[in-house]
Order: structure tokens, then C-alpha cells, then sequence
């Protein structure tokens, strides 16, 4: 058979209308079902997350002030010498007498939560007081002529979250719960 260029049985031109060509990407109902979903999750999702949230930043400030309190204890115990502890009445900040920075400068060890990054609330009931002196064997004591410490207890509340630090009458031992 001879090559007929004006035949269209031999010639063999690019049939784009007959055939369909592949899909290269999204419509754009496919990217607006997408985005509907994932908003719908999220907002289902932001109640449950802000809670969380509420809830690691009271933990974590809880975990703060009893190690904050466990090591004026153990300072007090290392030096041989009385240290205090005050917490404040308004605002979520405490200080140390007689104890040193942890970094080692001559400053005083005091701590301010809100400074820290904690939205909360402390509250601290020792024996009456806010504050605490442990003597030089690490034992809590209170008041003016200071006595031993009967009933310690620091508690830390932000929105719905509660978290309390006690303060162990015997030991000096702090523990969160």
C-alpha cells in the first residue's frame, strides 16, 4: 500500500479528541471537602487541646514548687543552716532566704510562675502562714518563735485544674498529689 497523504486512513495525526487524558491534580471540590473536613476535626479537637493544656501547665508548675521546696530542704540540710521559703500573697512568686541561686551568682533563689510561663493561681496555707524555715536537719518549721510545722499545704489552680503540694510535718518532704 502507497502512502496517501490525503487519506485519513493513513495518516497518523494525534487524536486528541478521541481519547481522554489523564488527571494531573485536584479539583477544586476536592480541595474544598478536604479544608471542611480538617475544620470540623479541629474544632471538635480545641476544646479537648485548650484542657490539655490547662492541665500540663498546672502539673508542670506543681512539679516546679515541690522541687523548689524539697531542694531549700535539702540546702538547709547541706549548709547546716536555717532557710525559708515565702510565697506570696497576690502573686503566683515565691523566695528563699539563705539559699543561693542554682546558678551560682550571689542572687537569691526566687521564682516567679507567671514570669515562667504558668497561668496559675498559688495558694499557700502553712499552718495559718506563707511562709516556711527549714532548720539545719531539714525539719519544717512555722511561726514567729518557730515551731515544728503541723499541716503545710500549697495549692495550685488554674481554671478547672487544681493541683496540691504538701509539706510532710515530720520530714520536710514535699510531695504533689
Amino acid at each position: 500500500m502507497l502512502f496517501d497523504p490525503l487519506s485519513p486512513r493513513t495518516w497518523n495525526a494525534p487524536r486528541f479528541c478521541t481519547t481522554r487524558r489523564m488527571r494531573r491534580g485536584f479539583t477544586l471540590i476536592d480541595l474544598t471537602l478536604t479544608v471542611l473536613i480538617l475544620g470540623i476535626v479541629a474544632a471538635a479537637a480545641a476544646p479537648r487541646f485548650s484542657g490539655a493544656m490547662l492541665y500540663y501547665q498546672v502539673d508542670a508548675a506543681t512539679r516546679r514548687i515541690e522541687a523548689d521546696i524539697n531542694y531549700v530542704r535539702s540546702y538547709a540540710r547541706f549548709t547546716n543552716q536555717s532557710c525559708s521559703l515565702t510565697f506570696s500573697a497576690t502573686a503566683p512568686t515565691y523566695t528563699t532566704t539563705g539559699v543561693l541561686h542554682t546558678n551560682n551568682s550571689a542572687r537569691v533563689y526566687d521564682v516567679d510562675l507567671a514570669a515562667l510561663g504558668y497561668p496559675v493561681t498559688v495558694q499557700a496555707n502553712l499552718d495559718g502562714g506563707r511562709s516556711v524555715t527549714f532548720n539545719s536537719s531539714g525539719n519544717p518549721q512555722v511561726g514567729s518563735p518557730l515551731v515544728g510545722l503541723t499541716a503545710g499545704t500549697i495549692t495550685i489552680t488554674s481554671g478547672v485544674q487544681t493541683r496540691t503540694v504538701t509539706i510532710d510535718a515530720v520530714t520536710g518532704k514535699a510531695r504533689r498529689s
